[in-house]
């Protein structure tokens, strides 16, 4: 056996390692993903994060190094409260947190396409952010900024208001007393008018992410610009090409839905053969677009299709030049706390006209403040913590450490078999994808002669142990043993 890698720290600082008893009866986590590979069984641990390499399932014994990481519970054990504990434990609440690092500035909810599945299209507010509320939103960031930090532009598209951007970076770059950076949202269109120069070096911009719906006229058709005398398609294609060549990296989204795989195949296959030497700078990764909440609820059979494709589409994806890449993007080995910036507590958004909220999708409601008062809705605030319910096949599900949904979320996974049998696919593509980078990056030797290439973990001696989930008698045995 060998420990190819040790627990996460912050899950080891709330659970601990746990201590072995041979009296103890023990059986297999839930929490356990086993993938054949060339050199025996990985067995990945979607719980503690731990992850060994077997020569057989044979080996797949409570030994003690793999009680202490997880990999096996006292017979008995709730499971799924165990889990449930481990991740209350870790949450930190918005109002105990709330040190803003990640700021998401709308320069405008305008936009110069027309996308069909755009959830912003009915939104308030389509006037520019003014020249005052962009300086006024700076001073805001860099005072409430309380370490290194980043803005994201977004809107619409935050290009059609460029001197918004200016306005913000001159002020940050003057005065800020942090270290940032900036990311963009966009739909790729203006970027060359705007320039390299301005967008690296001025705006501080590391990263764009831009979505495509297909080849040209498809794409074209898709998007519906407001331009209507050029191939937008080939005009934001010479963009990224444009940014990747000076260090500007791009994230490609592609939107899943029930009836555009055959154009998302196409997409697929020119970024693969356009951008084959430049993947180094490009990621690539897709998602399910649901349906908005005053449409008609989805049936099974359309969850099954959408899902069937966003699966086709996933397939098509790690068989390209991006795949590599996309081992670090990927969220299969993510311990999910938080749902996203809604109750983090470490984001705010600001729209046009200087309002705040906690999430990019409720701007134009649910607003929580202004950058022009220290009054906060934290009933508004509370609501993005409200945890959405879990399914019956949530307390057996070995992805359940890596699943966490808020009621307030639009874009909730509507959760089915086939949801399931994609999360599971994601997985063990996921596990060997990590597996070939490590034998690939030439993981260090076993150390002290034991079968360990990562050792870091120690008994942390402020652990919070959670023995309400460990049934009674198991910890009578092991208290006896100590």
């Amino acid at each position: 056996m060998k420990i190819l890698r040790d627990m996460f720290n912050d899950i080891r600082s709330s659970i601990g390692t746990q201590e072995y008893n041979e009296s103890v009866s023990y059986v297999p986590s839930q929490y356990i993903y086993a993938e054949p590979i060339d050199d025996g069984i990985v067995y990945y641990n979607s719980l503690s994060k731990a992850i060994v390499l077997l020569n057989d399932a044979n080996e797949f014994t409570p030994t003690e190094e793999l009680v202490r990481r997880w990999f096996f519970f006292p017979e008995g054990t709730d499971q799924y409260k165990f889990c449930c504990d481990v991740k209350d434990k870790l949450f930190i609440p918005r109002e105990m947190e709330d040190k803003p690092n990640s700021f998401v500035v709308f320069t405008t909810m305008a936009c110069n396409a027309r996308c069909p599945y755009c959830y912003e299209r009915n939104y308030d507010h389509k006037v520019p952010m003014s020249d005052k509320v962009a300086l006024d939103s700076a001073k805001w960031m860099a005072e409430k900024a309380t370490g290194g930090f980043s803005v994201e532009f977004f809107g619409g598209e935050p290009t059609t208001n460029p001197r918004a951007i200016d306005i913000i970076t001159d002020y940050l770059r003057e005065n800020s007393r942090y270290n940032w950076h900036s990311t963009m949202i966009s739909n790729g269109y203006l970027l060359d008018e705007i320039g390299v120069e301005k967008l690296r070096d001025k705006w501080r911009i590391t990263s764009i992410q831009i979505t495509l719906d297909g080849v040209y006229d498809d794409y074209n058709s898709v998007k519906s610009f407001i331009y209507k005398d050029t191939d937008a398609f080939k005009k934001v294609i010479n963009n990224i090409e444009l940014m990747i060549h000076n260090n500007i990296f791009i994230t490609i989204r592609l939107n899943v839905t029930m009836e555009n795989k055959e154009k998302l195949s196409k997409i697929i296959k020119y970024l693969n053969d356009r951008f084959y030497k430049d993947n180094d700078m490009i990621s690539l990764y897709s998602y399910p677009i649901y349906k908005n909440e005053n449409e008609t609820p989805w049936t099974e059979e359309e969850k099954n299709q959408l899902y069937q494709n966003f699966i086709d589409i996933e397939n098509e994806i790690a068989l390209t030049c991006f795949s590599r890449r996309n081992v670090d993007t990927t969220n299969w080995d993510a311990l999910k706390i938080y749902n996203c910036m809604g109750d983090r507590g470490n984001c705010y958004c600001i729209t046009p006209v200087g309002n705040l909220t906690v999430c990019e999708h409720h701007v134009n409601d649910e607003i929580v403040g202004s950058i022009y008062s220290e009054e906060r809705d934290t009933e508004v605030e509370n609501r993005f913590t409200v945890r959405r319910d879990d399914y019956e096949n949530c307390k057996t599900c070995p992805f359940k450490p890596n699943c966490s949904y808020i009621t307030m979320c639009i874009g909730v996974p509507l959760c089915n078999d086939k949801l399931i049998e994609y999360r599971d696919q994601m997985v063990r593509r996921g596990i060997r994808k990590w597996y070939a980078v490590y034998k690939e990056d030439n993981a260090p030797q076993p150390v002290d002669g034991a079968n360990i290439c990562y050792v870091d973990v120690q008994p942390t001696p402020n652990a919070i142990y959670l023995p309400e989930s460990i049934p009674p008698e198991a910890r009578q045995q092991m208290k006896e043993g100590e």
